[in-house]
């Protein structure tokens, strides 16, 4: 993986370059009126705890954080946008970054965010690059199967699989895959708040045909609300599944990450319905497909009860879908991996393999409950989770133009 480490990091620096180019960065700029003592000094670098690494702050901010493997420092965003809005309701974190030079020893999953309100167009960005390679697939097939599922997501069109390019058990490549479009989105002004884990259920996974959890990355444009219209357009294919989802109040980096870690780590939770899309037609997929597809991750609503762990047992609970008032998928909590937080803890363990720690104030959608079922417009769509309450919301009779 050294060598994908290091073209991703030119990737991003390229990326990062075109976004400066077109001006996609108006929130590094110093506001009229303020001085550069409050907002523009540097102080001296300090010393990242975790490597040794100097990172840079600027005076007056919360001083360095991490996004997914990279050094970085707060901006101050004065968008009050109502994605942001959302999240915050649900105390995940959601931050303008700008990075500073990644570890050499880490895969940066995230790109240069740019401002919500001056995006980089996708197809202003440079193409996928074709001297990415794997151990075992070459640049020029990886940027292939990029562009496929990119072309995919800009007609609306559902695209072929792209296990005709790489293995359908070839993880390294479709995780590769996967990391090219996560950091072109967030070039393009999307930001990370944090994951889901996919393939959790054995229901699902005998529905797709594979044996092994997945993950993907959660961007803040992914969010609804209890009650919510959403478009009928806002994912491919939809199909919707209930969850639990958690907010973190630590960083899970360090340390062996067993389960009293992770319980330890989270702040809340709270019921969630993941609204899933697959960009392959008919989701005809193998485990390569959806991984590289983002794990087939779409949108999510999130419900309004945050309840501790303290006030609730995971595996222990009962979950019930109904679409338009008929039941459609039950399950409980242990039918997630045998408990939702071996779900969170297998993938803290995998973001961290990655070089991408699961952070405070990142949301985990951990998994489903029960099978998924698709849904249409015009239905509405309510799942009640014991100890958690509801969560519903409507799919949009109209798309979204």
């Amino acid at each position: 993986m050294g060598p994908l480490v290091e073209v991703l990091q030119e990737r991003h620096r390229q990326l990062e370059q075109a976004a400066f180019q077109r001006g996609a960065h108006p929130e590094l700029e110093e506001p009229p009126g303020e001085a550069v003592a409050e907002r523009g000094a540097v102080e001296e670098p300090i010393v990242d705890e975790v490597t040794g690494d100097p990172v840079h702050r600027r005076l007056g901010q919360a001083g360095a954080t991490h996004q997914l493997g990279q050094r970085e420092h707060l901006v101050v965003d004065g968008e009050d946008t109502q994605d942001r809005h959302r999240l915050a309701q649900h105390g995940v974190e959601v931050r303008a970054l700008v990075p500073w030079p990644a570890h050499p020893n880490s895969v940066p999953l995230s790109g240069t965010p740019g401002s919500r309100s001056a995006p980089v167009p996708l197809d202003a960005l440079p193409m996928a690059d074709t001297t990415l390679a794997t151990d075992s697939v070459s640049g020029s097939v990886l940027a292939a199967a990029a562009d496929r599922l990119r072309e995919a997501d800009r007609t609306g069109v559902p695209c072929p699989p792209i296990r005709d390019l790489i293995a359908s058990d070839d993880l390294a490549a479709a995780y590769a895959v996967q990391q090219l479009l996560t950091a072109e989105r967030v070039a393009a002004g999307a930001t990370v708040v944090g994951r889901k884990i996919g393939l959790t259920s054995e229901a699902v996974q005998q529905q797709l045909g594979v044996d092994t959890p997945d993950l993907g990355v959660l961007f803040d444009d992914m969010a609804y609300e209890d009650g919510d219209v959403v478009p009928a357009d806002a994912t491919m294919q939809a199909r919707a599944e209930a969850e639990i989802a958690f907010v973190l109040a630590d960083d899970l980096l360090d340390g062996p990450l067993d389960r009293g870690q992770v319980r330890q780590a989270i702040g809340h939770a709270v019921a969630a319905i993941e609204i899933c899309g697959s960009r392959v037609a008919g989701w005809d997929i193998s485990l390569a497909d959806t991984v590289a597809d983002n794990a087939s991750a779409g949108v999510y609503v999130l419900g309004s009860r945050h309840r501790s762990l303290d006030d609730f047992e995971p595996r222990d609970v009962v979950m019930s879908m109904a679409i338009d008032g008929e039941e459609v998928s039950t399950g409980s909590g242990d039918a997630c991996l045998g408990d939702p937080i071996a779900a969170v803890q297998w993938l803290a363990r995998q973001a961290r393999d990655l070089g991408a720690p699961l952070r405070a104030g990142q949301l985990i959608l951990s998994g489903a409950l029960g099978p998924m079922r698709p849904i249409a417009p015009g239905q509405t769509v309510r799942s009640t989770v014991s100890g958690l309450g509801s969560v519903t919301f409507t799919v949009g009779s109209e798309n979204r133009e």
